[in-house]
């Protein structure tokens, strides 16, 4: 894309565009329909080759373009209470995770959770509407049009109003090609590390389980009490008000540090087990200094290391999950933890080289993902840049 330092501009209420590029509404230059949807649905499902695509929000995830198939069918009859879309057409779902945009690449029905984006092909390029509808700018604008209502809900008459910069389709179709291949290196690096994720998995399986044991070691692993051998121990509740700030990551019941303090309580390379609330179970590690609030932590002082612990503990989090007691407020508490049941390999050099390929599977997996954030930056970048 070449620079538009030579090109002239204009204020609009969508801010400075360039002068060829005009602001208008979205309703007045696109069709947009409501899904219907048959009652009870219940009776219309069919699993006959005669039935037709009945199209779900439960057939996308969050990270799709395009919606290529659907789990569920219905009869002709349930159809002809409910609105037909074709392969091309937009879908934005009204409610939930409202506004998100999806390219069909079937034909099928849709449900009144559902609006349909249609005729824009004499306006907009089908992937540069895509960018545009997925771009923050007009997610403001839905929320700003849908606030008042005690739960928010696009309806045909909110996305009319949405307003939009049209430019010329040659430059539209530059600006979607720039986009999509960024998107397809997104894509790339996703997979990448859903692979080193999957080999990792296995490498774990094989090595911490001794079905797989490295070149050298012959000798039995041990099978022995987490409380045996490690120091398992209930961390010290502090409040929010008690907190000093600082650079130390208080450890409690979530997935991440609640807080900083400036204070520690445990030295790292230790284990932390979330001890209640809704991610009871949840193993991590820490190789510097913590406090730890409401949480079990494993330390140890002799030769075992804790690390590899982590990766035993880490490649069984469902088993750890499963001391969970409580109900509606689950806790896990150290006696469970100390009473587990591990099998350790008793040489401290086979335990140490087991580590290091883990650490390393580790590292790869890491760096893959700082330079796909560093990707999804650029594109952010790419969007503030190339819609305005």
């Amino acid at each position: 894309m070449k620079n538009n330092s030579d090109k002239k501009f204009k204020k609009t209420e969508m801010g400075m565009i360039p002068s060829d590029w005009e602001v208008v509404l979205l309703g007045n230059n696109i069709e947009i329909q409501r899904g219907g949807s048959p009652r009870p649905i219940e009776k219309y499902l069919t699993d006959s080759i005669d039935g037709v695509n009945w199209i779900k929000i439960g057939d996308t995830n969050p990270t799709d373009k395009h919606i290529k198939s659907t789990n569920e069918r219905i009869t002709k009859e349930g159809a002809a209470h409910s609105r037909e879309v074709h392969k091309g057409e937009f879908l934005l779902s009204n409610s939930m995770s409202y506004g998100r945009p999806y390219i069909l690449n079937i034909d099928g029905y849709i449900h009144d959770g559902w609006l349909v984006l249609r005729h824009f092909e004499e306006t907009f390029n089908v992937d540069f509407l895509y960018y545009y509808l997925s771009y923050d700018v007009v997610k403001n604008q839905y929320d700003n049009l849908a606030s008042g209502s005690g739960v928010k809900n696009l309806n045909k008459d909110i996305v009319k109003k949405v307003i939009v910069t049209k430019l010329p389709k040659p430059e539209q179709e530059k600006i979607a090609n720039a986009l999509t291949r960024i998107d397809n290196l997104i894509e790339d690096y996703e997979k990448l590390i859903k692979k080193k994720e999957k080999i990792k998995k296995g490498l774990m399986q094989n090595l911490l389980t001794g079905k797989v044991r490295l070149k050298g070691y012959n000798d039995k692993w041990k099978l022995c009490k987490v409380g045996d051998i490690f120091e398992v121990k209930k961390g010290s509740i502090i409040t929010e008000k008690d907190i000093k700030k600082g650079n130390i990551p208080v450890i409690a019941g979530g997935k991440k540090p609640a807080y900083y303090h400036n204070a520690a309580n445990r030295d790292g390379n230790v284990i932390t087990i979330s001890a209640s609330g809704a991610n009871a179970g949840f193993v991590n590690f820490y190789n510097t200094p913590i406090f730890a609030s409401d949480c079990i932590t494993i330390t140890t002082n002799t030769k075992n290391s804790t690390q590899l612990l982590y990766y035993i503990l880490n490649c069984s989090q469902e088993t750890i999950y499963e001391l969970q007691t409580g109900g509606a407020q689950p806790h896990v508490y150290p006696i469970s933890i100390m009473n587990l049941e591990i099998d350790l390999p008793q040489n401290i050099e086979e335990q140490t080289k087991i580590i290091n390929i883990l650490i390393n599977a580790d590292n790869e997996i890491n760096d893959l993902k700082i330079k796909l954030n560093k990707i999804i930056d650029i594109k952010k970048g790419m969007l503030d840049n190339l819609l305005t």
